[in-house]
């Protein structure tokens, strides 16, 4: 028996790249939404344009996006694991509803500059407030 196996908490795997999420039950209506993107290498490290993809995970349905100027695929998880029918058009109020989300939740990430660990953690790391 692993640790995450005695833990009850949820794995969700995802089939098309083969990453596995573990998450915690939600009671959120807005569903789990993640993004990724390709920086530049050199200062100020800002997003390729046209690399921003993004997916929500709402029940049974996952809404894909894998250009800012894609269409919004969307998946039955629960009859296509293997994300093979995007079913986009016959679910237009699932796919406004994914698109929201998905505007709503991104955030630009922060300036990259080139720092020493010690700065980034003063800058980015929440400390607690003393009393």
């Amino acid at each position: 028996m692993t640790l995450i196996s005695s833990s009850r908490v949820p794995i969700l795997e995802d089939r098309a790249s083969g990453a596995f999420t573990i998450t915690a039950p939600s009671t959120s209506r807005c569903g789990r939404y993640w993004e990724a993107g390709k920086y530049d290498h050199v200062p100020p490290y800002g997003l390729q344009p046209g690399t921003l993809l993004q997916a929500v995970r709402m029940g049974k349905w996952k809404a894909v996006k894998n250009s800012p100027d894609a269409k919004i695929e969307l998946y039955d998880l629960s009859n296509d694991l293997g994300e093979k029918h995007n079913i986009a058009q016959e679910n237009p109020e699932i796919v406004q509803q994914m698109s929201k989300i998905m505007k709503a939740s991104h955030r630009d990430a922060p300036p990259q500059v080139d720092m020493t660990a010690e700065e980034a953690e003063r800058l980015y790391v929440p400390r607690e407030k003393k009393k």
